[in-house]
């Protein structure tokens, strides 16, 4: 084998490698942003889990006095509404601002 031989073999060898080695960084940037959007999707699912959930909870207000438990007026409900929606907001914007 020729000295020129042996340059172009290692020449293809050394490309060979870069190619694979460029495909399994794709492929591991691809897999990485997977489970990241999968993570993602999951978490928007349990803050909606816990949205309704707190939604439910919040459809009865206890009386104290009487002892017993009052649904919620259309107006009230409305009220707890606004303000649990503005808390949410406040609540993902400081999550965001502390992932910067």
């Amino acid at each position: 084998m020729s000295e020129e031989e042996r340059e172009k073999i290692m020449k293809e060898h050394e490309a060979n490698m870069i190619r694979l080695e460029n495909s399994l960084t794709l492929n591991k940037l691809r897999q990485r942003q997977l489970l990241d959007k999968k993570l993602a999707e999951r978490r928007a699912k349990r803050l909606e889990e816990l949205e309704q959930q707190q939604l439910i909870q919040t459809k009865v207000k206890i009386n104290v006095g009487q002892k017993f438990l009052l649904p919620l007026s259309y107006e009230e409900s409305l009220w707890f509404l606004w303000i649990f929606h503005g808390l949410l907001a406040e609540f993902r914007a400081a999550g965001a601002a502390s992932n910067d």
